[in-house]
């Protein structure tokens, strides 16, 4: 299952690509990080719930250090143009711990995180960092 759910963020990942400059392409990423659609809040709700059984049998533990480690990578790539060094290391942090609380902040209360409420966070840290 991890498998196939990482090649599917990298056939999602190849429109990413095509944006025309380093800054949207971050954009970009950030907005297909978010729940964004009505799809995306359901399948994120699901991963949220799964943490619940991160310590069992089911091996859900391998899914999400996967996940982690594909989401960070993907974030540095994106954020390398505008930091470097420990600035770069805590650029990914930042946004790492940022993506993962609006979507459990949206899990938790679907109705109060609007899509236009998400998009005016991401304005806001993005204008936080600099990189609006």
């Amino acid at each position: 299952i991890t498998k196939q759910a990482i090649a599917e963020f990298d056939q999602d990942l190849d429109i990413i690509t095509s944006a025309p400059d380093d800054r949207a392409r971050l954009r970009l990423l950030l907005e297909w990080m978010l729940p964004l659609k009505d799809s995306d809040q359901v399948r994120e709700r699901g991963r949220v719930m799964l943490v619940g059984y991160n310590d069992s049998d089911l091996h859900v533990n391998v899914f999400f250090v996967a996940m982690e480690r594909k989401m960070r990578a993907l974030l540095r790539k994106g954020l390398e143009p505008f930091y470097s060094g420990d600035d770069l290391d805590a650029a990914v942090e930042n946004l790492r711990v940022w993506t993962n609380g609006v979507v459990l902040s949206t899990a938790e209360h679907p109705g109060r995180w609007t899509r236009k409420r998400i998009r005016a966070a991401l304005d806001h840290q993005l204008r936080l960092m600099s990189l609006d």
